[in-house]
């Protein structure tokens, strides 16, 4: 979730237009609108005041790899892609083991019952 997606689900959770959350942050409903669109970024000070009057951490807000938990809203842990291909790939390869040591007993048996 970009910082702009963030912005906007924040804000329609609190309830605010995009005008009301201007006048909260003392900027233009326009640069709230740049801001959701990720067109432009907040400075320092109106993320520090978003996230108080939102109530999400600025690391939050930040972070790319989370969706942050919005007042009254559940919780949503995104998984980190990375891991779980190197899960899928560990799997693959104990497949691929025990068939090869499945192949080998055959082997070894036809070889011993000839």
């Amino acid at each position: 979730m970009t910082l702009g997606e963030k912005i906007k689900a924040a804000r329609e959770q609190a309830g605010f237009t995009q005008a009301q959350f201007a006048e909260v942050l003392g900027v233009s409903r326009q640069a709230v609108t740049k801001w959701e669109a990720d067109r432009g970024m907040p400075d320092v000070e109106n993320l520090k005041l978003m996230s108080e009057r939102l109530g999400i951490s600025v690391d939050d807000l930040l972070d790319d790899s989370t969706v942050p938990e919005l007042q009254g809203a559940g919780s949503v842990e995104v998984e980190d892609t990375g891991a779980h291909s190197r899960k899928i790939l560990k799997i693959a390869g104990l497949v691929v083991g025990a068939l090869l040591v499945a192949v080998l007993v055959v082997v070894f048996v036809v070889v011993m019952l000839s």
